[in-house]
């Protein structure tokens, strides 16, 4: 199914990249100049979507046996009004713009549009609740795994809490110096919630979490062009120095 889509974006992506406006800086915020075109019913995200920001694209697929085309995993939620876009779901409470939620233990993953090499750097990121049930004090282990282009897997845990004062939040997580340096192709989320003993699953439909601000290195080229600019200005302030 992956390979499908990553078909399927190739196809897009000189048209899609057109399409959107230049970013900022290179983060998935799920707000300015994302493209909905490959999701089915936006807002809902279903096996086999796809959205795509900047140079990058987020696909989500139900790693269920028998998974479909169709089949919920996801929906993007309006984070200043959560209460009825989140779906009878206790999500993050302080974050008012639009993230990605994650549920019935889907699994987003993201890449580059042209294939290229990527490092990831931070996210914000939230345990999803159902309602009604009892959360532990640690909710979920969001394990991020990175895939390179000889075929390396590396991975590293982020711990999401269970609520504080009574209310779920988004925390920045910003990942090790050694996970961020390496170079991917794919970098998948994947979520494991936890029960009060400790005991970690996502086979329950109950690894729910939210997604936002996925943050990566800045590319050499963007830093090349910084270090011409840094020069550029060195440059003429030495000329302005020598005609004083």
């Amino acid at each position: 199914m992956k390979k499908l889509i990553r078909t399927v974006l190739a196809a897009v992506a000189l048209s899609a990249v057109a399409a959107i406006p230049a970013q900022a800086g290179p983060v998935i915020d799920f707000d300015g100049g994302l493209d909905t075109s490959l999701v089915w019913f936006p807002p809902l995200m279903t096996h086999g979507d796809a959205l795509v920001q900047g140079d990058y694209y987020l696909s989500t697929v139900s790693t269920k046996a028998g998974a479909a085309a169709g089949d919920l995993v996801g929906a993007l939620v309006d984070g200043s009004d959560v209460a009825s876009t989140c779906m009878s779901l206790v999500c993050p409470t302080n974050n008012s713009t639009q993230f990605l939620a994650m549920l019935n233990d889907g699994l987003p993953f993201i890449g580059r549009l042209d294939g290229a090499g990527f490092q990831i750097k931070s996210v914000d990121a939230s345990f999803i609740a159902a309602a009604g049930a009892a959360v532990p004090p640690l909710a979920m282990i969001l394990r991020v795994y990175g895939f390179t282009d000889i075929g390396g897997v590396f991975f590293e845990d982020i711990l999401l809490p269970g609520p504080v004062g009574g209310v779920l939040g988004f925390a920045s997580y910003d990942f090790s110096d050694a996970f961020s340096g390496r170079s991917y192709v794919e970098v998948d989320f994947y979520g494991y919630s936890c029960n009060a003993a400790g005991s970690c699953t996502r086979s329950a439909d109950t690894a729910q979490f939210a997604l936002d601000n996925i943050a990566f290195v800045p590319e050499p080229s963007s830093l090349a062009l910084f270090g011409l600019a840094v020069a550029g200005l060195a440059l003429a302030r030495r000329r302005r120095n020598s005609n004083a």
